[in-house]
């Protein structure tokens, strides 16, 4: 169960086993609440859905990474001197996250700049695969070849905006800048 912070070590956190305890049911009665089976009976299910509720119970984003194989995680990487200053890679940034909102997966952001040098980016991308991201987003100017060699090898699915790649896992997003030149005349 949860106790009290002494200051010596952090609180530790309700577990699945402190939910199933306090309101009296098996683990698997909790994880089947929790995946709404539908197989729990109405007064149990409101049992366990209210102990979770007084224990302030979360269940484990990385337990069900593991157990479903799918994190629902996104990793966008910006590589640009002016990061999130630029309204262009706001917009995108935005749009994006809204997106990934709509359909349950979470961002992670991360902003390269060109003194960050590749040991912080490697450590992002090795962060990436170790979370098993479903997704890299990439834009701005890639620092080095050695960054897209990496990204390429990871075998994650990957979309790059305004930057041409090559590979079996790799897409590419680019504006029709000649089309956008042409409207905007003819306006």
């Amino acid at each position: 169960m949860t106790e009290k912070n002494s200051g010596s070590k952090p609180p530790q956190r309700v577990t699945i086993r402190d939910v199933a305890e306090a309101a009296g049911v098996s683990v698997s009665t909790v994880s089947h609440v929790l995946n709404n089976y539908g197989d729990i009976g109405p007064a149990t299910e409101k049992r366990v859905r209210q102990t979770m509720k007084a224990l302030n119970y979360y269940p484990s984003a990385a337990a069900r990474r593991l157990t479903r194989n799918r994190s629902h995680l996104l990793h966008f990487f910006l590589f640009a001197e002016e990061g999130l200053r630029h309204p262009f890679f706001y917009e995108v940034i935005s749009g994006i996250s809204k997106e990934a909102e709509r359909e349950d997966y979470e961002l992670i952001l991360s902003v390269q700049k060109g003194t960050d040098g590749l040991k912080r980016w490697r450590r992002s991308l090795r962060r990436s695969i170790e979370s098993r991201v479903e997704g890299l987003i990439i834009t701005g100017s890639l620092p080095d070849s050695e960054v897209l060699e990496k990204i390429e090898a990871s075998q994650i699915p990957a979309v790059f905006l305004d930057m041409p790649c090559q590979g079996p896992n790799c897409t590419y997003i680019s504006a029709d800048n000649v089309k956008g030149a042409e409207l905007a005349v003819e306006h």
